[in-house]
């Protein structure tokens, strides 16, 4: 399956299409990024973004978005992974934590001694266990039940990419054992996981509160290849833990594959690629550049992301996904009916339209009446653009500057068409 990093942040639209995309992977399980912290230092939107505001401080309207995803994760039978916090500051992560007690250290190198100090200062500990609590005891607004009894949660994570080296090292050990006891403690249900992802740690051998260890893997974090470094983890906790691959990613779709062999018949439970993004509710998708060739994935796959074979890798964990579950792949159903976005101010410059889970492509049509008789002018157009907002423009024949035309769209997949979707009229504003 796949990491879709934008999941506690996107709106119910956007969360939804993110979890019909991992059922239609076939995949069982997604993994979330962590709660955002504020960060003093950057003009954050706390009324739609972070988690977490300040000491005690927990955003309401987030956590809503929260509630939802859950809800939905139950509706498509698609379980999750939640990491509770970044060691990094790419959402607030630990720098920002210790900020709220004025505990932030800047500067090159910082990442392991803010790590240190989260991972050993009693206020930021005892604060940072009263957040965990919180996550644990909230009772979902939608559901009416509370987290730690949600189905929808496959297991907590510790945090994303924990540091395990250097000073914080002797920081962590205690640090992680505190937490695991607190979260079982509270939480009878649920799995709990390691997040310190790079390399194996000794210590979660004989912790007996941890269920799951991981590993993420990039090209600049190992020496061997995916299919070795999985073989030699998996046999470093085999019999002892459940092993997973939380992240990987930036190598030729050939290794990829390798290694997805290697983890289904060496007894690896699971692997998630980074990452996968939504449509957007306003049309297209949310992108993210990775490194200079790699963006992130979007499903099916489009002609777009040939340079790092994004249809291959996609198709690939599809037709793995059900290799694991030891199932044949379920055919991809028929699209849901998409949505052209209103007003459409020109036809002839940018129709833009909502797109529907799953489709590779859509065709338009065009007649001067809602009822018809209707012309095809656009086929099989991707909805995958990088760097512009036009979609679709009608440059079809027929057209006379200043009459009402109507515009209806259907999506196509593998699983075949979708019906069209209702008419949108739109005023030309020149001859074609």
């Amino acid at each position: 399956s796949a990491n879709a990093p934008t999941l506690l942040t996107s709106n119910s639209w956007e969360q939804e299409d993110l979890i019909k995309t991992i059922a239609q992977m076939g995949g069982q399980v997604v993994r979330t990024y962590t709660f955002s912290v504020n960060d003093s230092s950057k003009a954050n939107d706390n009324a739609t973004g972070n988690y977490i505001i300040g000491i005690g401080n927990y955003n309401e309207i987030a956590f809503k978005k929260m509630d939802n995803m859950l809800a939905l994760c139950n509706k498509y039978g698609v379980r999750v992974i939640i990491p509770f916090i970044d060691p990094y500051g790419y959402n607030g992560g630990i720098p920002a934590f210790n900020d709220l007690f004025g505990k932030k250290i800047e500067g090159d190198g910082s990442l392991v001694p803010n790590a240190a100090k989260f991972f050993s200062d009693a206020e930021i500990k005892a604060e940072f266990q009263d957040f965990v609590r919180y996550v644990l005891n909230r009772k979902n607004t939608i559901t009416g039940v509370y987290y730690k009894d949600d189905p929808a949660i496959l297991a907590w994570e510790s945090g994303n990419e924990l540091p395990y080296y250097n000073e914080a090292t002797s920081y962590y050990d205690p640090w992680m054992k505190e937490l695991g006891s607190l979260v079982k403690n509270i939480d009878k249900n649920h799995l709990f996981m390691d997040g310190a992802s790079f390399g194996t740690r000794v210590a979660a051998l004989s912790d007996p509160n941890i269920d799951i260890v991981t590993l993420h893997m990039y090209p600049h974090t190992q020496t061997s290849s995916f299919k070795d470094a999985c073989r030699d983890f998996r046999n470093y906790f085999k019999g002892k833990k459940v092993v997973t691959f939380g992240e990987f990613g930036f190598v030729p779709v050939s290794e990829i594959e390798a290694f997805y062999n290697e983890a289904i018949s060496n007894g690896t439970s699971g692997t998630l690629f980074w990452s996968i993004r939504q449509h957007l509710e306003s049309g297209s998708f949310l992108k993210h550049r990775e490194t200079e060739t790699y963006w992130s994935y979007h499903w099916p796959g489009f002609e777009s992301g040939d340079t790092f074979e994004e249809k291959k890798l996609l198709r690939l964990t599809y037709l793995k996904a059900y290799e694991i579950q030891g199932k044949n792949p379920r055919i991809i159903q028929t699209p849901e009916v998409p949505k052209i976005i209103k007003p459409i101010s020109n036809p002839q410059r940018s129709i833009i339209w909502r797109g529907s889970t799953g489709a590779y492509g859509y065709d338009f049509q065009r007649a001067v009446s809602p009822e018809g008789p209707w012309i095809t002018v656009g086929v099989n157009i991707p909805d995958d653009f990088f760097g512009t907002a036009i979609l679709f423009s009608d440059s079809y024949p027929g057209v006379k500057a200043g009459n009402t035309y109507y515009y209806r769209v259907r999506a196509r997949s593998t699983g075949g068409y979708s019906d069209w979707s209702e008419p949108v009229s739109a005023k030309a504003r020149s001859d074609t």
